[in-house]
């Protein structure tokens, strides 16, 4: 990059005697402490993945969506996941910590299918509007809380996710 272009952006070129003065002198000999580097294992992730694509393609569609839907929120660390109709179709939201963002935007017929789905999960009857049940991923067990709620478009659903502490998968 030209260097015209660093001072416009605000940005300052960094060179190795820079890193110097601010961590001192380099030393090849000297290695960071094994307990600071966390080894990335490429083939080991990539079987986990290829496993988990198999499963899902053995699913139902509906199974398949609301499965994804929920992995996702617990690997972004979500404690909620709204799926909420609207005038356009369904919109699926995870909050996390305080801050409540859109996830994902699905057509509208498959608002029931997902419904039906998280009712069988959660063995919620059709008039009641809350139930729960426990799910297990990666050796960690949450237990899922259901919500029910009637709008104009359709139900909406809320499921709030709770850590279960010192219980193994």
């Amino acid at each position: 990059m030209n260097p015209l272009y660093w001072g416009a952006l605000g940005l300052e070129r960094a060179c190795l005697a820079d890193i110097e003065q601010k961590c001192g002198p380099f030393d090849p000999d000297v290695q960071p402490h094994s307990g600071q580097l966390r080894v990335f294992d490429a083939a080991g992730e990539l079987q986990k993945t290829r496993q988990l694509v198999e499963e899902l393609r053995a699913q139902e569609p509906v199974e398949r969506i609301v499965n994804t839907l929920l992995l996702s929120a617990i690997k972004e660390g979500a404690r909620l996941l709204t799926i909420e109709p609207d005038a356009l179709g369904v919109r699926v939201r995870h909050t996390v910590g305080d801050s409540e963002r859109d996830h994902l935007h699905l057509p509208t017929t498959t608002l029931e299918p997902m419904i039906e789905r998280l009712r069988s999960m959660a063995q919620v009857a059709s008039e009641a509007r809350e139930g729960s049940f426990q799910l297990s991923v990666e050796k960690r067990r949450f237990l899922l809380r259901i919500g029910l709620y009637h709008t104009v478009w359709g139900e909406r659903v809320e499921i709030a996710f709770a850590a279960v502490p010192n219980a193994a998968a």
